[in-house]
C-alpha cells in the first residue's frame, strides 16, 4: 500500500512538471529547442520564423539524398566484387580490377557513414537554431541604433599619417 502512494505521488509529480513546461506564459527558448527536437522545424514556427521550416526540411532532403546515393553504389558494388570473386573473368564495370571495386566500395561506405553523420549534425543545428532564436525572440531591433563608418585621414603633428575607417554607433 504504502509503495503504491509512492509510485502514483512520482507521477503526479511528473505529469505536474509536463503541465508546468506546456502551460508557460510568454516565449520559451527551451520550450522552442524541445518543440524543435520533437520534429524538426516546429521550433522554428514556435518562434514565428516560418521561412526557416523550408530550409530544415531541405537540408534533411538534401543529406538523406546522399545517404540512399551511397548506400545504393555500395551495395551495387560489394555485389560486384562478389562476383568478381566468384568468376575472376566476370568484368561489371569497364577497366576496374577487383582491387579497384574494393577500394570503391569503401568509398561508398565511407561517404554513406559520413552522411549519417552530417544527418545528426543538421539535426544538431536545427536545434541550436531554434534556442538562438528562442532567446532572441523579443530583442529590440529599433531603429534607435544607427552605425555610421566614414573615411577618415589620420594625421599627427599636421602630418598625414595613413587612411582609415571611422566607426560611429550611436544610441538614441
Amino acid at each position: 500500500m504504502l509503495f503504491s502512494s509512492q509510485v502514483k505521488a512520482q507521477e503526479t509529480k511528473k505529469i505536474d512538471k509536463i503541465k508546468a513546461f506546456f502551460s508557460e506564459k510568454g516565449h520559451s527558448a527551451k520550450k522552442a529547442t524541445v518543440y524543435s527536437a520533437i520534429l524538426p522545424g516546429w521550433g522554428q514556427a514556435y518562434n514565428r520564423k516560418y521561412w526557416k521550416i523550408p530550409i530544415v526540411y531541405a537540408g534533411f532532403a538534401g543529406v538523406g539524398y546522399f545517404i540512399k546515393t551511397n548506400h545504393d553504389q555500395y551495395k551495387l558494388y560489394k555485389s560486384y566484387y562478389q562476383l568478381m570473386k566468384d568468376d575472376p573473368d566476370y568484368q561489371p564495370v569497364e577497366n576496374k580490377t577487383i582491387q579497384q571495386i574494393r577500394i570503391d566500395i569503401d568509398d561508398f561506405r565511407r561517404n554513406r557513414d559520413l552522411s549519417i553523420i552530417g544527418m545528426a549534425a543538421w539535426y544538431g543545428l536545427g536545434l541550436i537554431d531554434a534556442n538562438v532564436d528562442g532567446h532572441f525572440f523579443n530583442y529590440d531591433v529599433s531603429e534607435d541604433l544607427s552605425l555610421s563608418l566614414k573615411p577618415r585621414v589620420f594625421s599627427a603633428g599636421g602630418i598625414e599619417q595613413g587612411l582609415g575607417v571611422s566607426i560611429n554607433l550611436r544610441w538614441r
